[in-house]
């Protein structure tokens, strides 16, 4: 972790134009391209279609993009016997 003093000094040596995304980044706020860091990454969630026991496909996408792919999925198997499709929240890892 980088002291204020240290931060000051890094960032006067930046060019003006770029300082506001530089100390940002330094101080872990903004990626280098200036987009502010999430706080918290996006909730990922998992679509599954089983056929009977057997796992066939897995996805992880975020809430919006996993429900566009589960409604893909299910125009693919309609009518297919002993599928399930479940969208559901997925665990992290690192917890």
């Amino acid at each position: 972790m980088l002291s204020e003093e240290q931060i000051r000094e890094y960032v006067e040596r930046c060019p003006t134009e770029n300082r506001w995304a530089f100390e940002g980044w330094l101080r872990g706020e903004r990626r280098l391209d200036g987009d502010p860091i999430d706080p918290e990454p996006p909730h990922l969630w998992a679509v599954r279609l089983r056929l009977g026991s057997q796992l066939i496909e897995e996805h992880f996408a975020s809430a919006p993009l996993a429900e566009e792919y589960a409604d893909a999925i299910r125009q693919r198997i309609k009518g297919l016997p002993g599928r399930r499709l479940a969208i559901e929240p997925a665990h992290r890892y690192d917890e």
